[in-house]
């Protein structure tokens, strides 16, 4: 069963993708333990509650993002990208132990921050994290004290990322994510699929990230005439006479 804990671990391990936080609710939903599960089974269940389902290479990135954050652990590789034999840890296994409360010691005193509870790219900042630690405020806590706008910018942004199969980590998303409208990271996106997508292009969220930074859609491919004009000027072949010959030898009367 998730639980405000889930969320308060989703935040210190930086598990911000939509598509990591639901596949790892789904295995919780199933229960801790050794199982094997199908990641088609997992996108299936997600296009019942979302409409749509994930491509391939998020699923991917989304299970290896829960191995990393050591939430599942892979026992065996069966040779396919979407079936292994996990672990799913429980909540005390993930959890660091507390220690003991000494005797006249305040509660406050006795809260250990998770060892590995790294805030420096969390979106919320440190003193959010921590916060929300101590206080046990989920995700969903620390999103509704935004702007209800912006959160559905943020909500849209995210999921056109995760159809595009692009992961960006959390400091990265805090930046971008929220720093641009959905039409304009639309756009990007679109350019990014026309140059070859995935397959062309090696750095995904760096080219997202400078096409929304200097909006490379919105740059216009100079006429072939205009690129032989400027090759003429540079050969010296300024007047109309020569130029017209530069463009007769392209083929253009």
């Amino acid at each position: 069963m998730w639980t405000k804990k889930h969320d308060q671990i989703c935040l210190q391990k930086k598990l911000t993708a939509s598509s990591s936080t639901l596949l790892w609710r789904w295995l919780v939903e199933q229960g801790d333990g050794e199982r094997e599960p199908d990641l088609k089974e997992f996108n299936t269940w997600v296009k019942k509650h979302r409409g749509q389902g994930f491509h391939r290479d998020t699923l991917k990135q989304a299970f290896n993002k829960l191995v990393e954050a050591e939430v599942i652990i892979v026992i065996k590789d069966f040779g396919y990208w979407n079936i292994w034999r996990v672990v799913v840890r429980s909540l005390d296994a993930i959890l660091p132990i507390k220690p003991k409360k000494k005797t006249g010691q305040k509660k406050s005193e006795s809260y250990e921050v998770p060892r590995d509870l790294d805030s420096s790219n969390a979106c919320v900042g440190e003193s959010g994290v921590q916060a929300a630690a101590a206080n046990n405020i989920s995700s969903l806590d620390l999103i509704g004290q935004l702007p209800e706008e912006e959160i559905k910018d943020l909500e849209e942004n995210l999921d056109q990322c995760d159809r595009a199969g692009i992961q960006f980590d959390a400091k990265d998303a805090a930046e971008i994510l929220t720093t641009y409208d959905p039409e304009e990271l639309r756009q990007a996106i679109a350019l990014f699929e026309k140059r070859g997508g995935h397959q062309k292009i090696k750095n995904p969220e760096g080219f997202i990230r400078r096409c929304l930074e200097r909006r490379w859609w919105e740059s216009k491919r100079p006429a072939f005439e205009d690129i032989i004009s400027g090759l003429a000027a540079v050969f010296g072949l300024a007047s109309e006479s020569k130029s017209k010959a530069v463009f007769k030898g392209f083929g253009y009367a």
